[in-house]
């Protein structure tokens, strides 16, 4: 039996985010109406009894948790886990089932009994990161993402709005290769980022931009909601797919001209074009790719292309910085 972590989507790992504890009660669809009401009764009421008798265990825990993370900007927050290979024996308790053949399907479906029998098995509940992200000060969100601030608010999240235009030093992600979903899931069109690059930049932020700083409870949700390579981040869920649209673009007998004259005048990118010829057969037999290679090396290539429009910020931003009061 594995036993592990659900994606944020999912309310059990949500809360987990969020710092509090939480448990999934579920009642077996196969029993009837009345027995799984009153099993779920019984189960909260006893769960309200248990807290009721020792609260401070859990409100203590909640402060201790909520304290720790204030202090956490600077370390690796997991975005993606995944089970071990380590195991602990547990004994399960259930009922002996057996299998017959289905006369409708002509596949084996299970039948449980009333017989009561423990089961002795290996669970593998212990988990190791496989994608990590460096806790930051907080992230500016353009105002332009209205939809995203509105998310996040939903999601309890305080946010400032600054006062006038601002510069700052950030780390922005750029998307290099995403695959979309094929059909819609829950209505939205949803997309996982594969390859990306991390990038140091100083951007110019306009008045209205939004800043989050995560110097509040449950922040690790906003990390998993504003990082492009999280399950369930926003850009997962299509909300700011519109970094991976091209909007301007060239004719291939204006650039052909102009590669030739940048081949000849740059050894450096003349070798680096040759190299990728030699090791990337996709691109050496795309003409089109092959073109755009120089295109984005032109100043006339949108620098923002397949740019995550949420930026990163390592450090609090200076003291000085003024905020819009009305927001």
């Amino acid at each position: 039996m594995r036993a592990g972590w659900s994606r944020p989507m999912l309310s059990t790992s949500y809360t987990a985010l969020r710092d509090r504890a939480s448990i999934l009660s579920e009642a077996h669809s196969y029993l009837p109406y009345g027995t799984r009401v009153k099993a779920t009764h019984e189960f909260l009421v006893q769960l309200l009894e248990e807290i009721a008798a020792n609260p401070s265990a859990l409100t203590n825990a909640i402060a201790t948790a909520d304290t720790d993370f204030l202090k956490s900007r600077g370390q690796p927050l997991p975005l993606r886990v995944t089970n071990t290979d380590e195991g602990r024996p547990i004994k399960f308790l259930g009922y002996r089932s057996y299998f017959e053949a289905s006369e409708v399907s002509g596949a084996p479906i299970i039948r449980w009994t009333d017989e009561p029998v423990d089961f002795d098995i290996t669970i593998y509940d212990r988990l190791e990161p496989t994608l990590e992200v460096t806790i930051p000060a907080g992230y500016l969100i353009p105002p332009q993402f209205a939809e995203v601030a509105a998310k996040l608010r939903l999601h309890g999240f305080a946010m400032h709005r600054l006062g006038k235009s601002e510069t700052f030093s950030v780390e922005m992600v750029r998307l290099l290769d995403v695959k979309f979903s094929k059909q819609p899931f829950q209505g939205r069109q949803t997309a996982e980022l594969l390859e990306w690059e991390v990038e140091k930049q100083q951007r110019d932020f306009p008045a209205g931009t939004y800043w989050l700083p995560l110097d509040q409870p449950s922040a690790k949700v906003a990390v998993h909601l504003l990082e492009p390579m999280a399950p369930d981040s926003l850009f997962a869920w299509g909300y700011l797919s519109r970094a991976t649209e091209g909007k301007e673009w060239f004719s291939d007998f204006v650039l052909e001209p102009m590669a030739e004259k940048m081949l000849a005048e740059d050894q450096l990118l003349k070798a680096e074009f040759e190299k990728k010829l030699a090791e990337d057969e996709d691109f050496r037999n795309n003409p089109h790719e092959r073109l755009h290679f120089f295109y984005r090396k032109t100043s006339f290539a949108d620098p923002d292309w397949r740019l995550h429009p949420i930026a990163r910020v390592v450090d609090p931003l200076p003291a000085e910085i003024g905020f819009d009061p009305g927001n």
